[in-house]
């Protein structure tokens, strides 16, 4: 299962909703966890990064624009197909991690369980299909890892980290940035990444029970939703990604 620490979450928090257990996540527990991924996440941006933007310009361009198409054409499905809210659309079609798109849901106030429904069986069908159909192409052996980067634990980097993530989320806190501790702790970690100024990562005993803990807050949202609601947006997901996928095929064709 993809994400799996932050799946299992959802999926056995979520299972205790929909059971009408009263399931909760504190706000403060939330905020600190949302800052502890900001920073995971902002350690992808590194240097070396950076240069393949220079080395392949035509390709990075090229995913740029897909990127555009996928959730254009992903948005236009979920809200003339689906009838679904302009916000909780976006947030369900556009690519990204899907911890981001959690905490960005949350601080919006959107309807998490069908976003995040839909972004997760995006990447599940992806995971399942692609290494068959690359095989189709000549790739004998194909794996995906999605394992995060390891890293040599530092105790004064990993400060520094979070101090640069502080001063983030006190600038993304005074222009009104929604989703605030996550933001800004993900542009101070991205900056000191980028810059060389870190090459450090979050210790896993602190980013895993965080995705276990973001899990839990999407599940805890489950109570109350209507089986019928469900099924819906399985469906929703089934069409979007059909659609998705073959605008990203066609895209990768013609790159190549």
């Amino acid at each position: 299962i993809p994400v799996s620490w932050l799946s299992g979450g959802m999926i056995a928090v979520g299972a205790a909703a929909l059971l009408g257990a009263p399931v909760t996540v504190p706000v403060g527990l939330r905020d600190v966890v949302y800052f502890i991924v900001g920073l995971s996440l902002g350690s992808a941006v590194t240097p070396e990064s950076l240069h393949s933007v220079a080395r392949w310009p035509l390709s990075v361009f090229g995913m740029a624009i897909t990127v555009i198409l996928i959730t254009f054409v992903s948005y236009t499905i979920l809200r003339r197909r689906g009838g679904w809210d302009w916000q909780d659309a976006f947030l369900a079609s556009a690519p990204g991690a899907l911890s981001l798109i959690v905490s960005l849901s949350e601080s919006c106030k959107a309807d998490s369980p069908r976003i995040v429904l839909v972004q997760s069986l995006r990447v599940a069908l992806l995971i399942l299909l692609l290494p068959p159909l690359l095989g189709v192409f000549g790739h004998q052996t194909v794996a995906i890892d999605l394992s995060a980067r390891a890293g040599v634990f530092d105790l004064v980097q990993t400060l520094l980290l979070v101090l640069a993530g502080l001063l983030g989320l006190g600038a993304c806190m005074l222009i009104r940035v929604p989703s605030a501790s996550l933001l800004g702790a993900l542009l101070g970690s991205a900056l000191m990444h980028a810059t060389g100024q870190s090459d450090v990562t979050m210790p896993g005993w602190l980013v895993i029970p965080s995705l276990v803990v973001m899990g839990a807050i999407v599940g805890s949202r489950f109570r109350g939703i209507e089986p019928s609601t469900l099924r819906r947006s399985f469906v929703d997901g089934l069409l979007t990604f059909a659609a998705t996928f073959a605008v990203a095929l066609g895209a990768a064709f013609i790159a190549a």
